[in-house]
């Protein structure tokens, strides 16, 4: 268990607060996706920053609870921890993103990495859901992925990402598909995928 110091806080949503921790505290991270256990509830919480940036969190109601999150406050931390997304594996290749509510913390995390290392993919979309506009994660974010060539399509309730997903050009040959979510969302988008013609078994999660 480390401590590190919350270095600013901000409203990222009508539920969740951004915040970014000194950087002292983290190694060991190696894939975007990865988590922290956060104070002394140790309550799981996904990086949304990729690995070699400052470390970010978006932290839900239920979190904040539990957590003090006023800057310069200490904060406990474990981590990171989990396997990430698989990431490597797309490398060459088109790539689809899927994350709905909190998950686009995670979202963000694969999209920061794929921005860092563009060269590396072909297309990139990146389908990201929420129930209202103001509960939509890393708004602010949209203009600068868009310059760096990663297409972000927002679902406000529906129709629900998946669906966009099948509106939208069919993948090409080789696409890599990325998810974070709730179960019923990855099953959706899993089904969706399978419409697509791809295989829905080499979802790459952050499980």
């Amino acid at each position: 268990m480390d401590v590190a110091r919350i270095e600013a806080s901000w409203p990222e949503t009508t539920g969740a607060v951004g915040v970014r921790l000194s950087s002292g505290w983290i190694s060991g991270e190696t894939r975007p996706g990865q988590y922290v256990l956060a104070g002394e509830k140790k309550m799981p919480l996904v990086l949304a920053s990729g690995p070699g940036e400052p470390p970010m969190l978006l932290v839900g109601a239920n979190a904040q609870a539990s957590l003090t999150l006023d800057v310069g406050s200490s904060l406990m931390i474990d981590g990171p921890l989990g396997g990430g997304f698989p990431l490597e594996a797309a490398r060459g290749h088109e790539v689809v993103i899927f994350a709905v509510g909190t998950a686009l913390a995670a979202a963000r995390a694969l999209i920061q990495t794929i921005a860092a290392h563009r060269a590396d993919y072909e297309r990139v979309r990146a389908y990201l859901g929420a129930h209202t506009t103001e509960a939509h994660a890393y708004r602010s974010e949209d203009a600068r992925w868009a310059d760096a060539r990663i297409e972000v399509v927002r679902a406000t309730s529906r129709p629900w990402i998946q669906d966009l997903f099948l509106a939208g050009d069919p993948p090409s040959a080789g696409t890599r598909a990325f998810a974070a979510g709730h179960s019923a969302m990855m099953i959706s988008v899993r089904a969706a995928l399978g419409e697509r013609g791809m295989d829905p078994a080499t979802l790459g999660t952050n499980a």
